[in-house]
């Protein structure tokens, strides 16, 4: 919750209430000053007579702190409201395996990956918590979801390649941390749909949004990568509906071209590795996403864009509520005033 002004601009009439405390002030210095110059103290008693100045200036004081709450309500303060419990996830697959130092791509497919996904990061709306996971043979969760951008471009940069390809087990490690971070209560049904419930809400809706392809809670998983599952691995089609039982959609991105070659660090022979299509087409497919193919940096950027934009207006959180507190500031302002008014007359036989 935020607390701020429509019109900031007419707080500078604080100015006149302090100018205003001043004169008071400097009111009471010349009274003074006016009554110490009669040395007859008997006859100063009877010209300026004692009067109950704690009242006085307590009335006083009453009055310029309501002109003062009145110059706040006249700059029209409010407040934001986001509604709790409101969260967002999107977690990130990054495939560090050893074809992605194949060059054709420049200066690699895996620095390249690392700039744009840093840039897809960033773009992401800043009330999306997002998740980093890097796979080779097996997925380690980077970073847990968070709203700490520069916690995710740091474990990027960190990243290293090692051997194998397990894009099953990524995106089924993926959507166990959504599920974990979520607080998601995941059952099957018998007709063999999901329900996900979260907070008290269940869904159990089996149709895709059209546009994001989200059946369930407020969660995707985006892929990147330039091959395929090693053999003896949690196959691909596998990893895609243990998001699918979640309602969770993939978005893969492939990336890379048919041309790409690595060297082999045993041998020092030119091995070839050609980006392959299949396996993330059929993710998208079975969660209800969408797949990319990226031969070229540009290609890469258009790709997490389009995620971006298919993401961000179903995944973001709502608008805050905006709530004026004009009429209650200009309120209290008149009840000080009123106030300072009665008890200067009941007190005082005036304000002044």
């Amino acid at each position: 919750m935020s607390w701020d002004f429509l019109h900031p601009g007419r707080l500078w009439l604080l100015i006149a209430v302090a100018g205003l405390i001043g004169l008071y002030a400097f009111s009471l210095v010349r009274r003074r000053q006016r009554a110490v110059k009669f040395t007859n103290i008997a006859l100063l008693d009877s010209i300026a007579p004692r009067r109950p100045s704690w009242r006085r200036h307590l009335i006083a004081g009453a009055m310029f702190l309501g002109l003062a709450v009145g110059v706040l309500g006249i700059a029209q303060p409010y407040r934001e409201i986001r509604e709790r419990d409101k969260q967002s996830v999107i977690m990130i697959d990054l495939d560090v395996s050893l074809s992605m130092s194949s060059d054709d791509v420049a200066p690699s497919r895996l620095a390249v990956a690392k700039e744009q996904a840093k840039k897809f990061i960033d773009a992401v709306d800043p009330s999306i918590s997002v998740g980093l996971i890097s796979f080779a043979e097996h997925a380690t969760v980077r970073v847990n979801p968070t709203l700490d951008h520069s916690k995710l471009d740091a474990a990027v940069d960190r990243l290293k390649l090692a051997e194998g390809t397990g894009i099953g087990e990524a995106i089924s490690t993926a959507t166990d941390t959504i599920v974990s971070e979520l607080g998601l209560s995941v059952s099957a049904t018998g007709d063999g749909t999901t329900d996900t419930t979260a907070g008290g809400t269940t869904s159990s809706n089996p149709t895709p949004d059209p546009t994001t392809g989200l059946t369930g809670p407020p969660a995707a998983i985006v892929v990147m990568t330039d091959g395929e599952t090693s053999e003896g691995l949690l196959p691909t089609d596998d990893g895609a509906t243990v998001a699918k039982k979640v309602g969770i959609p993939v978005y893969g991105i492939v990336f890379g071209t048919l041309d790409g070659t690595v060297q082999d660090p045993n041998t020092g022979q030119t091995v070839p590795v050609p980006v392959k299509y299949g396996e993330l087409d059929s993710a998208a497919k079975i969660t209800g996403g969408q797949s990319y193919k990226a031969g070229s940096k540009d290609a890469l950027s258009s790709a997490y864009a389009d995620i971006v934009k298919r993401l961000d207006p179903a995944l973001k959180a709502p608008e805050p509520k905006r709530s004026e507190l004009t009429l209650r500031y200009l309120s209290i302002a008149l009840l000080l005033m009123a106030l300072a008014f009665g008890a200067g007359t009941w007190f005082l036989g005036g304000i002044v």
